[in-house]
């Protein structure tokens, strides 16, 4: 499936704030990157300033 949109890097304790917007968290991104920040989508349907 390809996926259009928005894609960000989002802090882990910024997450919540984001998937009340309507952003969805994508990948996981191991334990080094992983440690500070998750891969999130937004679909370009909305609201979708941070």
């Amino acid at each position: 499936m390809i996926r259009t949109g928005l894609f960000r890097y989002v802090r882990h304790a910024d997450a919540f704030d984001f998937m009340a917007r309507g952003w969805m968290v994508v990948r996981d991104l191991g334990p080094t990157h992983g440690a500070w920040s998750v891969l999130m989508w937004h679909c370009e349907c909305g609201e979708v300033r941070p």
